[in-house]
Order: C-alpha cells, then sequence, then structure tokens
C-alpha cells in the first residue's frame, strides 16, 4: 500500500526524532508492499523498489472504520499512516511516467506531493509506482527517473559511441518507436540523426530496456546483443581494469 508517514512514537507516546530513521521523515511518502505480525515492515521509497526503512518485529496493526489511516505497533515504537490508495484499480495507459513534471528548469522538484506520477513527463495522473505493471522499465532517463514500457515496441536502433572510452554505454544511444520505422535522416548541416522514433535512452537504462522489449514485445534483438558485445570488447580493450 502507499503511505504518507504521519508521526512515529515510542511506547511512551513520545514523537521520535527524524535521526532516528533512515531517509523517512514525517509527511514522508512511501510504499509497503505488506505488514506481517512478528516480522519487520519495511519501506519503501515511493518508486516501490528503494528500501529506506525497517522496523523492529511488528506486535498489532490497527485501522481506522473507513480505512484511510492506520497504526503499526512494533517493539519498539508506534508508525501512524495516512493510507493513500483508494482502492481503484487504475490501468497505465501511457507509455513514459517520470516522478517529476518536465520543466525548462530541470533541476527544480515539481514531484507531486501526494506521490502520483506524470504521463510523458507532463500530465498529473493518479497512477503510483506501485501500480506499473512489470513490464515498465525503471531507470534515469531525460534527467530523471522514469518508468517506460517495452511493450508493444516495433522497432529499435542502436547506436554505439566509439569515440568517448571513458564510459562503457553512456554515450550510446537505443532510439526507440512503437509504431512508424526508425529511419536515418541528415540535417542541413550535415548532422546525422533519425526519425520516426519516439524515445532515446542511454546507459544502463538502455541495456535493461533492450532485456525487457525482448521479454515483453518479442522483439529480436540478437543483433542488437552482437553490437553491444563488440561494444563491450572495445571498451575493455581501452579500459582493461575496469573489467570483471
Amino acid at each position: 500500500m502507499n503511505v504518507k508517514l504521519l508521526s512515529v512514537k515510542d511506547k511512551n507516546g513520545n514523537k521520535m526524532k527524524k535521526d532516528d530513521f533512515t531517509y523517512v521523515m514525517y509527511n514522508y511518502i512511501g510504499f509497503i508492499k505488506e505488514i506481517n505480525i512478528g516480522e519487520c515492515m519495511i519501506i519503501n521509497d515511493n518508486n516501490a523498489y528503494t528500501v529506506c526503512h525497517r522496523s523492529t518485529p511488528v506486535q498489532k496493526v490497527i485501522y481506522t472504520n473507513d480505512n484511510k489511516k492506520c497504526s503499526v505497533v512494533t517493539l519498539n515504537c508506534v508508525y501512524n499512516f495516512e493510507i493513500l490508495d483508494d482502492g481503484k484499480k487504475r490501468k497505465p495507459t501511457a507509455t513514459l511516467y517520470t516522478h517529476i513534471r518536465f520543466h525548462n528548469r530541470l533541476r527544480e522538484d515539481t514531484r507531486n506531493p501526494d506521490g502520483y506520477l506524470y504521463a510523458y513527463g507532463h500530465y498529473r495522473t493518479k497512477i503510483f509506482p506501485s501500480e506499473l505493471p512489470e513490464w515498465y522499465v525503471r531507470g534515469y532517463m531525460y534527467k530523471t527517473q522514469g518508468y517506460m514500457s517495452a511493450k508493444g515496441v516495433k522497432y529499435l536502433v542502436y547506436e554505439p559511441n566509439y569515440t568517448i572510452d571513458n564510459h562503457l554505454y553512456k554515450y550510446d544511444k537505443l532510439f526507440i518507436s512503437y509504431d512508424e520505422p526508425i529511419t536515418p535522416t541528415v540535417s542541413k548541416n550535415g548532422y546525422e540523426w533519425f526519425d520516426g522514433y519516439k524515445y532515446v535512452l542511454d546507459g544502463p537504462t538502455m541495456v535493461d530496456f533492450i532485456d525487457a522489449a525482448e521479454k515483453y514485445s518479442n522483439y529480436d534483438v540478437s543483433e542488437i546483443r552482437k553490437e553491444l558485445e563488440k561494444k563491450k570488447a572495445w571498451y575493455y580493450e581501452r579500459n582493461p581494469k575496469d573489467k570483471r
């Protein structure tokens, strides 16, 4: 369940300090997969992936009559949460979701205070990261953390960079299309690029997306994998200390 942490008190009713918790603070938006008596409660970040806090064993869970709040009693303290889920099932339709809204000032934090995602980096939704199906690839994209669908992929073009050798895949590009073919083009200034793509990925997220496209779109990535291995051999030849 998606929650907002309202307060944490010790067994004497005293409010505990923020310093007592790793990454977690009051009004923190997080995700709890399950709460079991006798087990530690794990609070994940809003991305439903990163573990931010682990409690002592749970002794009791108390829900309000409307199920909008709950208290979790552990061995050493009591957590009070607001439950953000409204019980409605939402079907994600966008191919890209982000935590922040795309903005001219990329460093400005435009997160939705309720923890919801932005579709295509622009449109407010009522969707939490935990509600996205498994074919959404999580990673760093467009200078922020996002989730991109690897289902329904029709075309992929991988462009390795053989100029810069201080990173393996950081400067490579993966062009992605869900409908029209991706075709090479040349600008009036002689700059080579592509038309027909919807998104571009790079770095480790690019590799994860290739794996996911093979699995969820039944896309033949055999030739791309050969190019990835070729790039890997080129990189390790120049950076032998990085080879594992």
